[in-house]
């Protein structure tokens, strides 16, 4: 009787925080298929009593959100490919690869993960500037590809593989990259899924340097397009709210489908940690 009752309470508990967490994203979908007049209702509502189509048709007529979904689906999907692949191998390097300065390098990374990205902002533009990739996807894609992070969380998890494996691939005549490339790839699926989810996320969602890197519209990311469509129509809040829907989809599809990865991975770092 008293864990039936203790289990009751946790899903209860589960569903009020969910709830919590779900609202804003269920008002935003709500309200993208709202007319203008009706935003503001009180009380809200959370199912249209007048649902429209209207609104996404509107907003790709008036700003080329097309456009601004294609660049920020180019530029993080590209990020994303090129971060997990130096990352690994910069990973696997600080990993099992034994070489003067190894561990300095290795440190040097991890204190880069104490720096604001506010203060790397401003000497990061100036290169930025005089290698001539103002308002271009090089500008865009190539500051963004390293992190440390990245390349922290795979050499820890590199760490954790039986020295065995690489030993006996090398034995058999097989190469530091061919060591690589068919044992400590394959191995790390999960983890290089869950890194490639959360770089994909945080690149998509990106705001700050878009902006000060982009001049014209078409080369502008989602993030950005929508910022100056706000300035621009500042009181047409049932077109903002059905463009702040069309950039969340992506993001949202991302979690649906890649959910069993994700649990997948943790669970496997969990027990390796």
């Amino acid at each position: 009787m008293k864990k039936t009752i203790i289990a009751i309470f946790n899903i209860l508990v589960s569903l009020i925080l969910s709830f919590f967490f779900l609202f804003p994203l269920i008002w935003l979908v709500s309200s993208a298929f709202k007319k203008r007049e009706d935003i503001f209702n009180y009380p809200p509502e959370i199912i249209p009593a007048n649902p429209t189509y209207r609104n996404f048709i509107d907003i790709f007529q008036q700003a080329p959100f097309f456009q601004y979904m294609l660049n920020s689906l180019f530029v993080a999907i590209s990020i994303t490919i090129l971060a997990l692949f130096f990352h690994s191998i910069a990973a696997y390097a600080l990993a099992r690869l034994k070489f003067p300065g190894r561990d300095v390098i290795f440190v040097a990374l991890i204190a880069t993960m104490m720096i604001p990205f506010s203060v790397r902002m401003v000497p990061l533009f100036i290169i930025t500037k005089r290698l001539g990739w103002i308002d271009t996807f090089a500008g865009l894609i190539i500051p963004s590809i390293f992190s440390a992070f990245g390349i922290f969380f795979l050499r820890q998890f590199y760490l954790t593989i039986p020295v065995e494996l690489e030993e006996a691939a090398i034995i058999d005549g097989c190469s530091r990259f061919g060591v690589w490339y068919h044992i400590f790839l394959p191995l790390s699926k999960s983890i290089m899924i869950i890194l490639g989810v959360l770089f994909f996320i945080a690149n998509y969602n990106d705001f700050i340097w878009p902006l000060i890197i982009t001049n014209s519209d078409n080369m502008r990311v989602i993030q950005v397009g929508l910022v100056y469509f706000t300035s621009a129509r500042g009181s047409h809040w049932n077109l903002i709210l059905a463009g702040a829907a069309i950039a969340a989809l992506p993001t949202i599809l991302i979690f649906i489908f890649m959910q069993q990865y994700l649990v997948e991975g943790i669970k496997m770092s969990g027990i390796k940690g």
